[in-house]
């Protein structure tokens, strides 16, 4: 059941909000916790009754591993920790990486077992550290398992949404609660169902004919390649804004996982700005312990830290691909993201030792960074994107100029508009955060000024607004619409 689907839309979620609320007013915070429980493992047994067998036995384990490992005085506690993240990776692996690895044997991953995974691995860590631990195995698995992010995230931490749902002020829901949800939904399912659709529609064809070692004229490559950046923003941020919007009905406050991506001057702001929520995952428990690890192994210690940095971040940068998929198109992206930066951190550390400063005008030597980082990440997200390394190959020869350079017959007509509103959307106007989050003064971008974009304010005209924008997305909904990230 797609948060982009109509019996999601006018079923699901008006009676999951309303009996949420009931429950809440009726027995306090722990009928509401129980009743968000119930409502999430119904949500995720749509999907698949055995994926919810596997997301049960997923929760129990490593809410025995949490409790055991949070004793200090245990035996063997680093022991059982491993045994904790192994078992959790060999579960990983044995749903997403065995059907690569063994001819003919294939098992569907269930959905969100990559998110939920790397949640329960970090609190594992956190427990062992003696950070955080839960012993209420509800309120573990409601942590786990809740339906605003279960499937493809953000990725949570427990020490961020414990006090949500242990307070006593827990599940309380507001007028403004509702309308800020009601904003974030309508805004993420337009993201969705019209614009990424839009970038889809452009982008599909280029990347079937790369498929086919179709020869693939310059633009065509270039216009193919950056609809396929748009499609997977609008796509990914767009969930993410209905995941943060739906648990604003629901009584949480989700992390926000976006922060305008492409609007990064260099690869290192592309990552703090772009899933934000598997970034601070990475960094946390798989950066930071890996470089450390390896700093020490190098005997000299002038070239330990940077030697440790390089390393460390081509590893996590793999780890990263390799999450994504099992292809050899992943594990090249991670790579390729894992270059660009230990490149920037590198020339970053030169730049601290000489001293040198920017020459060219600050707003024009922005905008240049800003192309310039979308344009490396573009070019990354084609062999993201593409089936294959040779499908990859054939549309980066074209983007070099190898075929030529006209605008195939194929693309539709209205191709040019759509991808000029998609621009438009993805650097002048302020993100859904910023808009939510901002003051009287008025929103930062000048073209978002010069359209009228006022403050967000819980009032007539914003709710008209917003209300013309949810019934046009609902009405543009072709029957059940997938998001990219859920196939992750």
């Amino acid at each position: 059941m797609s948060f982009a689907s109509l019996p999601f839309l006018l079923l699901f979620l008006p009676l999951t909000v309303a009996g949420l609320a009931l429950a809440r007013r009726v027995g306090g915070p722990g009928v509401w916790r129980l009743f968000l429980l119930a409502v999430s493992l119904v949500f995720y047994a749509v999907f698949s009754l055995g994926g919810l067998a596997v997301l049960l036995i997923s929760i129990g384990f490593n809410y025995a591993i949490g409790v055991y490992v949070a004793e200090e005085n245990r035996r063997h506690r680093k022991t059982v920790l491993w045994t904790g993240i192994l078992g959790n990776l060999a579960l990983l692996s044995a749903f997403k990486y065995w059907g690569a690895l063994a001819a003919g044997f294939h098992m569907a991953a269930p959905i969100g077992l990559s998110f939920y995974t790397l949640a329960q691995i970090g609190y594992l860590a956190d427990a062992y550290a003696g950070t955080i631990v839960e012993t209420h195995p509800l309120r573990y698995a409601l942590f786990v398992c809740g339906f605003p992010h279960v499937t493809s995230g953000p990725i949570l931490t427990y020490a961020g949404i414990q006090p949500q749902i242990t307070s006593p002020g827990a599940g309380r829901i507001t007028s403004e609660r509702l309308a800020r949800g009601l904003t974030l939904i309508a805004i993420g399912l337009f993201k969705k169902v019209c614009l990424a659709a839009q970038m889809e529609a452009i982008a599909t064809p280029v990347f079937d004919a790369a498929q086919r070692a179709t020869a693939i004229p310059w633009l065509a490559a270039v216009v193919g390649a950056t609809a396929f950046s748009f499609q997977l923003y609008f796509d990914f941020s767009g969930y993410s804004d209905m995941a943060v919007g739906i648990g604003r009905l629901c009584g949480l406050d989700l992390p926000w996982n976006f922060d305008s991506p492409y609007k990064a001057t260099n690869i290192i702001d592309f990552w703090q700005r772009w899933h934000i929520s598997l970034t601070r995952w990475l960094r946390t428990y798989l950066f930071t312990p890996l470089t450390l690890s390896l700093s020490r192994l190098t005997p000299s210690r002038a070239q330990a830290v940077s030697h440790a940095y390089a390393a460390g971040t081509l590893l996590t940068m793999l780890a990263c691909g390799v999450w994504h998929g099992a292809g050899w198109t992943f594990a090249v992206w991670g790579l390729l993201h894992g270059v660009l930066l230990a490149g920037t951190q590198a020339v970053r550390d030169l730049r601290r030792n000489s001293r040198s400063r920017p020459t060219a005008p600050a707003p024009a030597r922005r905008w240049a960074m800003r192309a310039a980082t979308f344009g490396m990440v573009t070019a990354a997200w084609v062999v993201f994107r593409a089936p294959t390394l040779d499908a990859a190959r054939t549309i980066w020869w074209s983007m070099l100029g190898g075929n030529g350079g006209f605008l195939p017959n194929r693309f539709p007509g209205t191709a040019a508009a759509w991808m000029a509103a998609s621009a438009i959307v993805v650097w002048g106007l302020p993100n859904a955060r910023e808009w939510l989050e901002s003051t009287s003064a008025g929103p930062r971008s000048p073209l978002a000024s010069a359209l009228g974009l006022h403050p967000w304010r819980p009032n007539v005209r914003i709710a008209i607004a917003i209300s013309v924008l949810l019934i046009y997305s609902i009405m543009a909904l072709q029957g059940k619409s997938e998001f990219l990230y859920s196939r992750f």
